[in-house]
């Protein structure tokens, strides 16, 4: 570990590898230091704070979440706080279009983590995927949460914008310059012999010699098939919703 601190904030782009790198580490729990990792699940509230600012813009969810993270953040040393939420809810939730909401929040993580770890050295990490790959995986994740009844066409025309990701990084790298920002393409991970999570942690500059592989699985399509079908069917809410979860645990 070096003698100044590092910190990693690995935000985004949903569906671009921050599962994975959480199972990677976590199947890999000898060879990396869990006190550098802090992925969702030990952020409480905080992503769900993000999602909720995303579809509302209300500055008292923009304080809860500021917050909520502050007293979830270790007091001091090196860390990599990678969670896709942070980045808001994922375009195609109800009330979300686009990733506008990210114009605030990020500058905000920016701004608690200077002021937190003034001599640390930060840096912003953000995953980009190919448009339509990076739509047909948002679009398969949502029909299974949520009731959408549009075709993969209709999400893709309504979801475009929010799918250039390389416009949306070069706004919020000059949004927060002089802070480093850093690119991934999301195809480089997924060949990586590793698989998503050691190909990421790899080009953070971790060893990943001899670390067991994570392979990315991908749902069958006739699970999305079904849910569309289930979503756009005349059953009540409750009926879809357990059918659904029938569906994904069969």
């Amino acid at each position: 570990m070096p003698d100044r601190a590092e910190i990693v904030l690995h935000i985004g782009f949903h569906e671009t590898g921050h599962s994975a790198v959480q199972r990677f580490v976590y199947k890999n729990a000898d060879k990396f230091p869990q006190s550098r990792f802090l992925f969702a699940d030990a952020l409480g509230d905080v992503p769900r704070f993000a999602r909720d600012y995303a579809k509302t813009r209300n500055p008292i969810a923009l304080g809860d979440l500021i917050e909520t993270l502050q007293a979830a953040l270790p007091n001091d040393g090196s860390f990599i706080l990678s969670a896709e939420d942070l980045s808001g809810a994922v375009p195609g939730t109800p009330q979300v279009r686009d990733y506008a909401a990210l114009l605030s929040l990020l500058p905000t993580y920016i701004e608690l983590l200077t002021e937190l770890y003034p001599s640390a050295h930060l840096r912003v990490l953000m995953t980009e995927r190919q448009a339509e790959d990076w739509l047909f995986a948002v679009y398969r994740s949502l029909l299974v949460q949520y009731r959408i009844r549009l075709t993969f066409a209709e999400f893709q025309a309504a979801h475009f914008d929010a799918s250039q990701h390389a416009e949306i990084t070069g706004v919020l790298a000059d949004l927060i310059h002089p802070v480093p920002f850093a690119r991934i393409e999301f195809d480089t991970l997924n060949d990586h012999p590793l698989g998503i999570g050691g190909g990421l942690l790899e080009a953070l500059g971790f060893d990943v010699d001899g670390c067991a592989p994570v392979p990315q699985e991908e749902p069958p399509a006739m699970v999305w098939h079904e849910c569309l079908r289930l979503n756009r069917s005349t059953l009540s809410n409750p009926e879809v919703r357990s059918a659904k979860e029938a569906l994904v645990k069969a």
